[in-house]
C-alpha cells in the first residue's frame, strides 16, 4: 500500500480502515497524511486511535505537524488528546507550537 496515493486525502478512507492505516503507515508517510488533513479529518484519525498510538504519534511527528494539528483540530477535542499524552509529548508539543497556537491550547485546557 501506497499511503501517498491509495489515500491522499483521510476523507477518502472509510472510519473503519483508520486505525489499520496507522498501523501499516510508516511515521513518516502518516505524519505526511496528518499535515495534508484538515481539522475535521485529522479529529476523525485521532478519535480511532488508542493512548499508545497518540503518544507514538507525537514522539516521531515533526513540529510542522505538531502546529498543523492543534491550530486545525476543534479546540473542544484539545484536552481529550493532551490528557492522553506523556510529560515528554507535551513539553514536545508546547516548543513546536507558535505563541498563538499556544494561547488556543491553554484557553481550552
Amino acid at each position: 500500500m501506497n499511503i501517498k496515493t491509495d489515500y491522499p486525502r483521510i476523507s477518502n478512507l472509510p472510519k473503519e480502515h483508520l486505525r489499520e492505516l496507522w498501523l501499516v503507515s510508516s511515521d513518516e508517510d502518516f505524519d505526511q497524511l496528518i499535515n495534508n488533513s484538515n481539522g475535521k479529518e485529522i479529529a476523525r484519525v485521532f478519535s480511532v486511535l488508542d493512548e499508545v498510538s497518540l503518544r507514538r504519534f507525537f514522539s516521531v511527528a515533526k513540529p510542522a505537524t505538531i502546529e498543523k494539528v492543534f491550530s486545525t483540530i476543534p479546540p473542544r477535542n484539545i484536552n481529550k488528546y493532551l490528557f492522553m499524552l506523556s510529560n515528554e509529548n507535551i513539553k514536545k508539543i508546547f516548543s513546536a507550537l507558535s505563541p498563538d497556537t499556544q494561547g488556543v491550547v491553554l484557553k481550552s485546557v
